[in-house]
C-alpha cells in the first residue's frame, strides 16, 4: 500500500505540475497485476479515492494493465475495469502479443489503447509477422482502439509501422529512458510549446 500511495502521489504531482505534458494530455499509470486481481482489497475504491483526494478528472486518467493480468483472474479484472470505466477512467492493454488475450476479450473490455509488445515489433520484417501485425493494427483501429507500437529502435522499423498505420510509436528511436527530474523539460523541448 505504501508503494501504491507513493506512486499515486507522484502521478498526481506530475499531473498537476505546470510544465508536465503527458501522452494525449492524459496521465498514465501501470497497474500491478497483483493489485488489480484482488477482489477484496478495494482496488477500485483506492483509485476513486485517489482521484477525489487530488481533484483529478477521471477522463484524464488511463490505467495500463498487462496482457498477463487480464488473463489471470478474469472475472475480478473484468469487474474492476468495468467499475472504473463507468466513472470515466480509460484503460490500455500493455504487452499485447505475449499473453493469452483473445478477440472476445479485446471486444468485451473497454480498452482505449492496445500496446503491441516489442517482441512482435522486432519481427516486423518477417513476412508472416508483418502480415499478422498489419491485420492486427487494422482490426484494432476498426473497432476504435488506438495502437501503440513498443520497442522501436531504428528508422527502418519506424517507417514500417508508420506505413502500417500505427497511431503511436515509442522506443529508443526517439529517446532512451529519462530521469524523472528531466522528463518535464524533455517534453517541453520536444512538444513545440
Amino acid at each position: 500500500d505504501e508503494v501504491y500511495q507513493e506512486s499515486q502521489e507522484e502521478i498526481a504531482n506530475n499531473a498537476k505540475s505546470a510544465g508536465a505534458v503527458f501522452f494525449d494530455n492524459v496521465v498514465y499509470k501501470t497497474i500491478d497485476e497483483a493489485d488489480f486481481n484482488k477482489a477484496t482489497d478495494g482496488t477500485t475504491d483506492k483509485v476513486l479515492s485517489f482521484l477525489n483526494k487530488y481533484s483529478l478528472a477521471p477522463d484524464r486518467i488511463n490505467l495500463e494493465i498487462t496482457e498477463g493480468s487480464v488473463s489471470a483472474d478474469q472475472d475480478i479484472v473484468e469487474e474492476n475495469i468495468r467499475i472504473l470505466s463507468e466513472y470515466g477512467i480509460s484503460f490500455s492493454l500493455d504487452d499485447y502479443g505475449t499473453g493469452y488475450s483473445n478477440l472476445s476479450r479485446l471486444i468485451s473490455l473497454p480498452f482505449r489503447i492496445v500496446k503491441i509488445d516489442r517482441s512482435m515489433t522486432e519481427m516486423v520484417f518477417d513476412e508472416r509477422i508483418h502480415t499478422v501485425l498489419k491485420h492486427t493494427i487494422k482490426l484494432l483501429k476498426d473497432i476504435g482502439i488506438s495502437v501503440v507500437i513498443e520497442g522501436v529502435e531504428t528508422k527502418e522499423v519506424f517507417d514500417q509501422f508508420v506505413a502500417l498505420g500505427a497511431d503511436y510509436i515509442q522506443g529508443y528511436y526517439f529517446s532512451r529512458p529519462i530521469p524523472e527530474n528531466d522528463f518535464a523539460e524533455f517534453i517541453r523541448l520536444h512538444s513545440g510549446t
